[in-house]
Protein backbone atom coordinates (compact mmCIF):
# COMPACT_ATOMS: atom_id res chain seq x y z
CA UNK A 1 0.00 0.00 0.00
CA UNK A 2 1.33 3.58 -0.84
CA UNK A 3 1.68 5.76 1.89
CA UNK A 4 2.64 9.23 1.55
CA UNK A 5 4.12 11.58 3.81
CA UNK A 6 4.23 15.48 4.20
CA UNK A 7 7.01 17.17 2.29
CA UNK A 8 9.80 19.24 4.16
CA UNK A 9 7.84 22.48 3.67
CA UNK A 10 4.66 20.78 4.37
CA UNK A 11 3.73 20.08 0.58
CA UNK A 12 2.57 16.94 0.04
CA UNK A 13 4.84 15.02 -3.29
CA UNK A 14 4.06 11.13 -4.81
CA UNK A 15 6.71 8.77 -4.38
CA UNK A 16 7.40 7.21 -7.79
CA UNK A 17 7.10 3.52 -8.51
CA UNK A 18 10.67 2.53 -9.29
CA UNK A 19 9.90 -0.93 -11.06
CA UNK A 20 7.71 0.81 -13.19
CA UNK A 21 10.68 3.24 -14.27
CA UNK A 22 13.22 0.70 -14.49
CA UNK A 23 10.67 -1.52 -16.97
CA UNK A 24 10.20 1.54 -18.79
CA UNK A 25 13.84 2.58 -19.52
CA UNK A 26 14.69 -1.09 -20.44
CA UNK A 27 12.02 -1.03 -23.24
CA UNK A 28 13.17 2.33 -24.59
CA UNK A 29 16.83 0.84 -25.04
CA UNK A 30 15.74 -2.36 -26.36
CA UNK A 31 13.82 0.06 -29.25
CA UNK A 32 16.81 1.91 -29.30
CA UNK A 33 19.62 -0.93 -29.12
CA UNK A 34 17.04 -2.40 -32.62
CA UNK A 35 16.71 0.50 -34.35
CA UNK A 36 20.23 0.63 -34.06
CA UNK A 37 20.72 -2.79 -35.04
CA UNK A 38 18.39 -2.05 -38.08
CA UNK A 39 20.43 0.77 -39.32
CA UNK A 40 23.51 -1.01 -38.98
CA UNK A 41 22.19 -3.95 -41.19
CA UNK A 42 20.67 -1.58 -43.88
CA UNK A 43 23.85 0.35 -43.30
CA UNK A 44 25.57 -2.76 -44.23
CA UNK A 45 23.56 -4.01 -46.94
CA UNK A 46 23.64 -0.15 -48.85
CA UNK A 47 27.55 -0.62 -48.63
CA UNK A 48 27.76 -4.09 -49.67
CA UNK A 49 24.90 -2.84 -52.83
CA UNK A 50 27.71 0.41 -53.67
CA UNK A 51 30.88 -2.47 -53.53
CA UNK A 52 28.97 -4.91 -56.39
CA UNK A 53 28.01 -1.78 -58.13
CA UNK A 54 31.78 -0.48 -58.04
CA UNK A 55 32.68 -3.65 -58.72
CA UNK A 56 30.69 -4.00 -61.76
CA UNK A 57 31.37 -0.22 -62.96
CA UNK A 58 35.11 -1.13 -63.07
CA UNK A 59 34.57 -5.38 -64.44
CA UNK A 60 32.23 -2.89 -67.55
CA UNK A 61 35.36 -0.38 -67.16
CA UNK A 62 37.76 -2.98 -67.62
CA UNK A 63 35.56 -4.86 -70.44
CA UNK A 64 35.61 -1.30 -72.35
CA UNK A 65 39.41 -0.40 -71.91
CA UNK A 66 40.40 -3.78 -73.56
CA UNK A 67 37.66 -3.10 -76.44
CA UNK A 68 39.12 -0.04 -77.17
CA UNK A 69 42.81 -1.36 -77.22
CA UNK A 70 42.06 -4.36 -79.03
CA UNK A 71 40.50 -1.78 -82.08
CA UNK A 72 42.72 -0.65 -84.91
CA UNK A 73 40.94 2.60 -84.69
CA UNK A 74 43.15 5.42 -82.59
CA UNK A 75 40.62 6.63 -80.59
CA UNK A 76 40.97 9.94 -78.74
CA UNK A 77 37.65 11.69 -76.21
CA UNK A 78 37.97 15.18 -75.98
CA UNK A 79 35.45 17.22 -73.24
CA UNK A 80 33.72 20.10 -73.87
CA UNK A 81 36.49 22.33 -71.85
CA UNK A 82 38.87 20.93 -73.92
CA UNK A 83 40.54 18.45 -71.56
CA UNK A 84 41.51 14.66 -72.19
CA UNK A 85 38.80 12.47 -71.63
CA UNK A 86 40.33 8.99 -72.86
CA UNK A 87 42.53 7.69 -75.47
CA UNK A 88 43.35 4.36 -76.33
CA UNK A 89 46.61 2.10 -77.14
CA UNK A 90 45.95 2.47 -80.98
CA UNK A 91 45.70 5.75 -80.49
CA UNK A 92 48.85 5.96 -78.37
CA UNK A 93 50.88 3.96 -80.88
CA UNK A 94 50.01 5.86 -83.52
CA UNK A 95 51.27 8.97 -82.36
CA UNK A 96 54.49 7.41 -80.08
CA UNK A 97 52.71 8.64 -76.69
CA UNK A 98 54.20 5.53 -74.96
CA UNK A 99 51.30 4.00 -72.40
CA UNK A 100 51.63 6.60 -69.76
CA UNK A 101 47.85 7.90 -68.50
CA UNK A 102 46.64 10.56 -69.81
CA UNK A 103 47.86 13.95 -67.72
CA UNK A 104 45.73 17.01 -66.63
CA UNK A 105 45.83 20.00 -69.36
CA UNK A 106 48.14 17.96 -71.79
CA UNK A 107 48.26 19.77 -75.41
CA UNK A 108 47.25 16.54 -77.40
CA UNK A 109 47.17 18.63 -80.39
CA UNK A 110 50.64 19.90 -80.20
CA UNK A 111 51.72 16.17 -80.10
CA UNK A 112 49.77 15.53 -83.32
CA UNK A 113 50.76 18.78 -84.91
CA UNK A 114 54.77 17.64 -84.37
CA UNK A 115 53.82 13.97 -86.44
CA UNK A 116 52.40 15.50 -89.38
CA UNK A 117 54.15 16.88 -92.57
CA UNK A 118 51.19 19.38 -93.25
CA UNK A 119 50.50 20.57 -89.15
CA UNK A 120 48.55 24.07 -90.86
CA UNK A 121 46.18 21.65 -92.83
CA UNK A 122 45.45 19.89 -89.42
CA UNK A 123 44.66 23.12 -87.05
CA UNK A 124 42.47 24.58 -89.59
CA UNK A 125 40.44 21.49 -90.00
CA UNK A 126 40.32 21.24 -86.04
CA UNK A 127 38.80 24.90 -85.75
CA UNK A 128 35.94 23.97 -87.83
CA UNK A 129 35.58 20.34 -85.49
CA UNK A 130 35.44 23.01 -82.63
CA UNK A 131 32.87 25.51 -84.44
CA UNK A 132 30.49 22.83 -85.00
CA UNK A 133 31.57 19.66 -82.12
CA UNK A 134 27.51 18.51 -82.82
CA UNK A 135 28.49 17.16 -86.68
CA UNK A 136 30.68 14.09 -88.07
CA UNK A 137 33.52 15.61 -90.08
CA UNK A 138 36.85 13.62 -91.60
CA UNK A 139 40.36 14.59 -92.29
CA UNK A 140 43.04 13.23 -93.86
CA UNK A 141 46.76 13.61 -93.85
CA UNK A 142 50.16 12.55 -94.14
CA UNK A 143 52.60 11.81 -91.70
CA UNK A 144 56.14 13.26 -91.31
CA UNK A 145 57.36 9.27 -91.15
CA UNK A 146 55.04 8.97 -94.49
CA UNK A 147 51.53 7.48 -93.07
CA UNK A 148 49.05 8.16 -94.31
CA UNK A 149 45.98 8.89 -91.79
CA UNK A 150 42.22 9.30 -91.75
CA UNK A 151 40.51 10.92 -88.89
CA UNK A 152 36.58 11.09 -88.68
CA UNK A 153 35.03 13.05 -85.26
CA UNK A 154 31.71 11.95 -83.73
CA UNK A 155 30.23 14.05 -80.82
CA UNK A 156 30.33 12.20 -77.52
CA UNK A 157 26.36 12.78 -76.04
CA UNK A 158 24.61 12.55 -72.81
CA UNK A 159 21.07 12.90 -73.62
CA UNK A 160 20.65 15.60 -76.19
CA UNK A 161 23.59 17.60 -75.08
CA UNK A 162 27.02 17.38 -76.55
CA UNK A 163 29.61 17.09 -74.21
CA UNK A 164 32.61 16.00 -76.14
CA UNK A 165 34.21 14.87 -79.60
CA UNK A 166 35.26 11.47 -79.79
CA UNK A 167 38.64 11.72 -82.63
CA UNK A 168 38.71 8.06 -84.48
CA UNK A 169 42.39 8.19 -86.50
CA UNK A 170 42.92 5.04 -88.76
CA UNK A 171 46.45 4.05 -90.60
CA UNK A 172 45.16 3.61 -94.18
CA UNK A 173 48.53 3.50 -95.65
CA UNK A 174 48.06 0.27 -97.32
CA UNK A 175 45.13 1.65 -99.12
CA UNK A 176 46.18 4.73 -100.15
CA UNK A 177 49.55 2.58 -101.41
CA UNK A 178 47.05 -0.02 -103.28
CA UNK A 179 45.09 2.84 -104.73
CA UNK A 180 48.36 4.62 -105.85
CA UNK A 181 49.75 1.21 -107.14
CA UNK A 182 46.14 1.10 -108.79
CA UNK A 183 46.62 3.89 -110.79
CA UNK A 184 50.20 3.14 -111.83
CA UNK A 185 48.86 0.12 -113.02
CA UNK A 186 46.01 1.65 -115.26
CA UNK A 187 49.08 4.20 -116.46
CA UNK A 188 51.28 1.69 -117.41
CA UNK A 189 48.12 -0.66 -119.17
CA UNK A 190 47.30 2.86 -121.04
CA UNK A 191 51.03 3.46 -122.04
CA UNK A 192 51.51 -0.20 -122.97
CA UNK A 193 48.09 -0.12 -125.40
CA UNK A 194 49.94 3.15 -127.23
CA UNK A 195 53.21 1.37 -127.40
CA UNK A 196 51.38 -1.51 -129.38
CA UNK A 197 49.47 0.87 -131.40
CA UNK A 198 52.27 2.78 -132.20
CA UNK A 199 54.50 0.05 -132.93
CA UNK A 200 51.57 -1.79 -134.76
CA UNK A 201 51.34 1.42 -136.91
CA UNK A 202 54.83 2.21 -137.29
CA UNK A 203 55.63 -1.59 -138.52
CA UNK A 204 52.61 -1.07 -140.92
CA UNK A 205 54.18 2.24 -143.07
CA UNK A 206 57.58 0.40 -142.85
CA UNK A 207 56.71 -2.80 -143.85
CA UNK A 208 56.00 -1.78 -147.78
CA UNK A 209 59.21 0.03 -148.60
CA UNK A 210 61.10 -2.49 -146.61
CA UNK A 211 59.60 -5.30 -149.16
CA UNK A 212 60.37 -2.73 -151.78
CA UNK A 213 64.09 -2.39 -150.43
CA UNK A 214 64.49 -6.27 -150.04
CA UNK A 215 62.60 -6.91 -153.21
CA UNK A 216 64.69 -4.40 -155.21
CA UNK A 217 67.86 -5.81 -153.63
CA UNK A 218 67.39 -9.50 -154.23
CA UNK A 219 66.51 -8.51 -157.59
CA UNK A 220 70.21 -6.89 -158.32
CA UNK A 221 71.93 -10.16 -156.58
CA UNK A 222 70.71 -11.42 -159.71
CA UNK A 223 71.91 -8.97 -162.18
CA UNK A 224 74.60 -9.82 -164.09
CA UNK A 225 76.64 -6.61 -164.15
CA UNK A 226 76.37 -7.17 -159.63
CA UNK A 227 77.65 -10.36 -159.94
CA UNK A 228 80.30 -9.83 -162.10
CA UNK A 229 81.50 -7.10 -159.56
CA UNK A 230 82.46 -8.10 -156.35
CA UNK A 231 82.73 -4.80 -154.06
CA UNK A 232 79.33 -4.15 -155.73
CA UNK A 233 77.94 -7.55 -154.86
CA UNK A 234 78.73 -7.02 -151.35
CA UNK A 235 77.26 -3.96 -151.15
CA UNK A 236 73.97 -5.23 -152.43
CA UNK A 237 74.23 -8.20 -149.91
CA UNK A 238 74.60 -5.83 -147.10
CA UNK A 239 71.89 -3.90 -148.16
CA UNK A 240 69.90 -7.07 -148.15
CA UNK A 241 70.93 -8.36 -144.68
CA UNK A 242 70.11 -4.84 -142.71
CA UNK A 243 66.60 -5.37 -144.70
CA UNK A 244 65.86 -8.91 -143.27
CA UNK A 245 67.38 -7.33 -139.86
CA UNK A 246 64.73 -4.95 -140.32
CA UNK A 247 62.40 -6.83 -140.55
CA UNK A 248 62.78 -9.37 -138.29
CA UNK A 249 62.91 -6.36 -136.00
CA UNK A 250 59.54 -5.60 -136.48
CA UNK A 251 58.12 -8.76 -136.40
CA UNK A 252 59.61 -9.25 -132.91
CA UNK A 253 58.56 -5.81 -131.94
CA UNK A 254 54.72 -7.17 -132.82
CA UNK A 255 55.17 -10.42 -130.99
CA UNK A 256 56.12 -8.99 -127.85
CA UNK A 257 53.58 -6.32 -127.76
CA UNK A 258 50.72 -8.59 -128.40
CA UNK A 259 51.94 -10.76 -125.47
CA UNK A 260 52.59 -7.86 -123.21
CA UNK A 261 49.07 -6.65 -124.25
CA UNK A 262 47.68 -10.29 -123.80
CA UNK A 263 46.29 -9.92 -127.47
CA UNK A 264 48.62 -13.20 -128.67
CA UNK A 265 45.17 -15.69 -129.04
CA UNK A 266 46.68 -19.42 -127.33
CA UNK A 267 44.91 -21.92 -128.95
CA UNK A 268 45.82 -24.73 -125.86
CA UNK A 269 45.81 -28.48 -126.58
CA UNK A 270 47.35 -31.37 -126.15
CA UNK A 271 50.82 -31.20 -128.31
CA UNK A 272 54.32 -34.12 -128.91
CA UNK A 273 56.56 -32.01 -127.71
CA UNK A 274 59.05 -35.07 -128.94
CA UNK A 275 57.75 -34.73 -132.41
CA UNK A 276 57.74 -30.91 -132.40
CA UNK A 277 61.11 -30.88 -131.22
CA UNK A 278 62.27 -33.27 -133.79
CA UNK A 279 60.60 -30.78 -136.36
CA UNK A 280 62.14 -27.52 -135.15
CA UNK A 281 65.70 -29.66 -135.00
CA UNK A 282 65.31 -30.42 -138.77
CA UNK A 283 64.29 -26.46 -139.69
CA UNK A 284 67.55 -25.18 -137.91
CA UNK A 285 69.94 -28.12 -138.80
CA UNK A 286 70.97 -26.17 -142.30
CA UNK A 287 71.49 -22.83 -139.78
CA UNK A 288 74.14 -25.31 -137.73
CA UNK A 289 75.49 -26.98 -140.57
CA UNK A 290 76.70 -23.34 -141.95
CA UNK A 291 78.14 -23.06 -138.38
CA UNK A 292 79.56 -26.38 -138.14
CA UNK A 293 77.44 -27.13 -134.56
CA UNK A 294 76.16 -30.92 -134.19
CA UNK A 295 72.82 -31.68 -132.42
CA UNK A 296 73.00 -34.39 -129.76
CA UNK A 297 70.07 -36.10 -128.38
CA UNK A 298 71.14 -37.94 -124.70
CA UNK A 299 69.30 -39.35 -124.15
CA UNK A 300 67.64 -40.29 -127.06
CA UNK A 301 63.89 -38.95 -127.48
CA UNK A 302 61.05 -40.46 -126.03
CA UNK A 303 58.27 -41.85 -128.32
CA UNK A 304 55.70 -39.60 -126.98
CA UNK A 305 56.19 -36.09 -124.78
CA UNK A 306 52.57 -34.80 -124.47
CA UNK A 307 52.29 -31.33 -123.17
CA UNK A 308 49.68 -28.85 -123.09
CA UNK A 309 50.02 -25.62 -125.13
CA UNK A 310 49.80 -23.74 -128.32
CA UNK A 311 51.63 -24.91 -130.91
CA UNK A 312 52.63 -22.30 -132.12
CA UNK A 313 53.95 -20.39 -129.51
CA UNK A 314 55.98 -23.60 -128.52
CA UNK A 315 57.35 -24.07 -131.94
CA UNK A 316 58.63 -20.37 -131.82
CA UNK A 317 60.46 -20.88 -128.10
CA UNK A 318 61.47 -24.08 -129.79
CA UNK A 319 63.74 -22.06 -132.56
CA UNK A 320 64.31 -19.24 -130.17
CA UNK A 321 66.21 -21.67 -128.05
CA UNK A 322 67.72 -23.41 -131.06
CA UNK A 323 69.12 -20.56 -132.74
CA UNK A 324 70.63 -19.09 -129.77
CA UNK A 325 72.40 -22.03 -129.16
CA UNK A 326 73.87 -22.55 -132.68
CA UNK A 327 74.72 -18.31 -132.84
CA UNK A 328 76.89 -17.73 -130.09
CA UNK A 329 77.87 -21.38 -129.85
CA UNK A 330 81.72 -22.13 -131.35
CA UNK A 331 82.82 -23.21 -134.55
CA UNK A 332 82.55 -27.10 -134.80
CA UNK A 333 80.11 -26.90 -131.08
CA UNK A 334 77.98 -29.22 -129.99
CA UNK A 335 74.42 -28.24 -128.76
CA UNK A 336 72.76 -31.50 -126.60
CA UNK A 337 68.83 -32.08 -125.99
CA UNK A 338 67.55 -33.48 -122.94
CA UNK A 339 63.57 -34.46 -123.08
CA UNK A 340 62.64 -35.55 -119.43
CA UNK A 341 59.53 -36.15 -117.78
CA UNK A 342 58.88 -34.67 -114.42
CA UNK A 343 55.99 -35.30 -112.09
CA UNK A 344 53.51 -32.99 -113.60
CA UNK A 345 55.89 -31.59 -116.43
CA UNK A 346 57.80 -32.23 -119.40
CA UNK A 347 61.48 -30.55 -118.64
CA UNK A 348 63.41 -29.96 -122.06
CA UNK A 349 67.17 -28.86 -121.61
CA UNK A 350 69.09 -27.06 -124.19
CA UNK A 351 72.94 -27.20 -123.61
CA UNK A 352 75.70 -25.33 -126.04
CA UNK A 353 79.27 -25.34 -126.03
CA UNK A 354 79.60 -21.23 -126.27
CA UNK A 355 81.80 -18.61 -124.41
CA UNK A 356 79.54 -18.35 -121.73
CA UNK A 357 77.73 -16.27 -119.15
CA UNK A 358 78.85 -14.66 -115.74
CA UNK A 359 76.08 -14.38 -113.26
CA UNK A 360 76.03 -10.88 -113.36
CA UNK A 361 74.99 -11.00 -117.31
CA UNK A 362 72.46 -14.16 -116.82
CA UNK A 363 70.86 -11.67 -114.49
CA UNK A 364 69.41 -9.62 -117.80
CA UNK A 365 69.13 -12.52 -119.66
CA UNK A 366 65.97 -12.33 -120.53
CA UNK A 367 65.61 -8.43 -120.46
CA UNK A 368 64.40 -6.34 -124.10
CA UNK A 369 67.04 -5.22 -126.31
CA UNK A 370 69.90 -6.67 -123.91
CA UNK A 371 72.36 -8.56 -125.87
CA UNK A 372 74.55 -8.31 -123.58
CA UNK A 373 77.32 -7.00 -125.22
CA UNK A 374 76.64 -9.27 -127.84
CA UNK A 375 76.26 -6.47 -130.34
CA UNK A 376 80.09 -5.74 -130.16
CA UNK A 377 80.55 -9.65 -131.44
CA UNK A 378 78.98 -9.45 -135.23
CA UNK A 379 76.62 -12.15 -134.79
CA UNK A 380 73.17 -10.75 -136.01
CA UNK A 381 70.05 -10.65 -133.29
CA UNK A 382 67.84 -7.59 -132.03
CA UNK A 383 68.00 -8.69 -128.56
CA UNK A 384 64.18 -9.62 -128.62
CA UNK A 385 64.34 -13.69 -128.56
CA UNK A 386 64.93 -14.58 -125.50
CA UNK A 387 62.09 -12.12 -123.91
CA UNK A 388 60.02 -13.05 -126.06
CA UNK A 389 61.03 -16.72 -125.35
CA UNK A 390 60.21 -15.81 -121.50
CA UNK A 391 56.79 -14.19 -122.02
CA UNK A 392 55.38 -17.00 -124.23
CA UNK A 393 56.59 -19.57 -121.55
CA UNK A 394 54.60 -17.69 -119.08
CA UNK A 395 51.54 -17.19 -120.98
CA UNK A 396 52.16 -21.23 -121.55
CA UNK A 397 51.85 -21.75 -117.75
CA UNK A 398 55.33 -22.76 -117.83
CA UNK A 399 59.10 -21.72 -116.83
CA UNK A 400 62.18 -20.93 -118.11
CA UNK A 401 65.30 -21.03 -116.43
CA UNK A 402 69.42 -20.18 -117.77
CA UNK A 403 72.23 -21.35 -116.30
CA UNK A 404 75.69 -20.42 -117.86
CA UNK A 405 79.38 -20.62 -117.12
CA UNK A 406 81.62 -18.85 -118.90
CA UNK A 407 84.18 -21.35 -121.35
CA UNK A 408 82.30 -24.02 -120.83
CA UNK A 409 78.62 -22.77 -122.34
CA UNK A 410 75.15 -22.31 -121.19
CA UNK A 411 71.87 -24.39 -120.06
CA UNK A 412 68.43 -23.20 -120.31
CA UNK A 413 65.87 -25.78 -119.16
CA UNK A 414 62.44 -25.68 -120.15
CA UNK A 415 59.49 -26.74 -118.13
CA UNK A 416 55.96 -26.98 -119.88
CA UNK A 417 53.25 -28.46 -118.12
CA UNK A 418 52.01 -32.05 -118.59
CA UNK A 419 48.87 -32.62 -120.77
CA UNK A 420 45.70 -34.43 -118.66
CA UNK A 421 45.66 -38.02 -118.70
CA UNK A 422 49.53 -38.82 -119.67
CA UNK A 423 51.38 -40.89 -117.33
CA UNK A 424 53.22 -39.18 -114.54
CA UNK A 425 56.55 -39.88 -114.34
Amino acid sequence: MTTTRPAAGGAPDAELDQPELLAAALATSRSIFAAQARAERELRALHEALEKRNAELAAANSILAATLDATPVGVLVIRRDGAVGLRNRRFEALWALGDAPARAGEDWVATVCACLAEPADFENWLCVVRAAPEREHEFECRSRDGRHLHCRTSPQRQGATTVGVVFNWLDVTERVQSEELQAQLRAAELAARAKAQFISRASHELRTPLNAVLGFSQLLQRNPIVLADAQIARKVGHIRTAGEHLRALMDDLLQISRVEMGALALEVEPIDLAALLRQTVAIMQPQADQRSVEFVFQPALPERAWILGDGTAVRRVLMNLLSNAIKYNRPQGRVTLRLAPAEASWGLEVVDTGAGLVPEQVEHLFEPFNRLGAERSGIEGTGLGLAITHQLVQALQGRIEAQSWPGVGSCFTLSLPRAPGEPAA
